[in-house]
């Protein structure tokens, strides 16, 4: 298989990605704050639009956001109150 329609294959699986938001969500009932780390924009998009439903603060670091986004969201993610629940998803490049 390529290496790009791996990712594409890893991306568009619902199951899988339906699991990772239900441990990453079950994480934060737990009372920790996950980090989840992906290489794809589309992929992060996806994970978020599943974890928004059950985590009250999901904060997206995406790849090519501008200097002002990340300010932004820096600062979205420093006014959340230590107990309320959060995940941070971000992209490696």
């Amino acid at each position: 298989m390529e290496f790009q329609a791996l990712y594409k294959f890893l991306v568009d699986d619902e199951t899988r990605n339906r699991t990772i938001c239900d441990e990453v969500a079950q994480a934060v009932r737990d009372i920790r704050s996950p980090l989840v780390l992906t290489e794809r924009n589309e992929h992060l998009d996806r994970l978020e639009s599943g974890l928004s439903t059950n985590v009250p603060h999901v904060v997206a670091l995406r790849a090519g956001m501008g200097k002002k986004q990340r300010r932004a969201e820096a600062e979205r993610l420093a006014a959340i109150r230590p107990h309320e629940g959060r995940v941070i998803l971000a992209t490696g490049k």
